[in-house]
């Protein structure tokens, strides 16, 4: 026969074990919870900036960088060719970080707008990448 002192044991022992099997579950339970809950974060787009800045500034600026492109970069062609903007991303609504190629060379600029008057603007390069 089992004596009180071992009978303890393994009422302890069993309640242990509930107890840990009972915080697996519960551990299991909330991690799915998060991994639900930042699987709908991750399906959202957070905002950018360009959805703030109005169309017309953002056309505007557009067509001034993609007519005004070679005298931005400054950087001879070594087979010739001429630079074309890849990618524009607006980060604010002065400053714009631009990708280009020529076909051959890529480059990478940040571009500060300081001022603008009429159809001029004034800027100037913080960064640029690939001279």
């Amino acid at each position: 026969m089992i004596g009180k002192k071992s009978l303890f044991l393994i009422i302890l022992v069993f309640i242990l074990v509930l107890c840990i099997f009972a915080s697996f579950i519960h551990i299991n339970s909330r991690l799915s919870t998060i991994e639900r809950s930042s699987n709908r974060l991750s399906n959202k787009t957070p905002p950018t900036i360009e959805q703030d800045i109005p169309e017309d500034y953002r056309s505007f600026i557009d067509e001034y960088l993609q007519k005004n492109i070679e005298k931005i970069v400054k950087r001879e062609h070594p087979v010739g060719g001429k630079w074309t903007i890849t990618k524009r991303l607006f980060l604010s609504a002065n400053t714009i970080r631009l990708d280009y190629e020529d076909g051959h060379e890529l480059g990478k600029l940040l571009l500060v707008i300081d001022d603008i008057k009429g159809d001029k603007i004034r800027y100037r390069i913080l960064w640029q990448e690939g001279e």
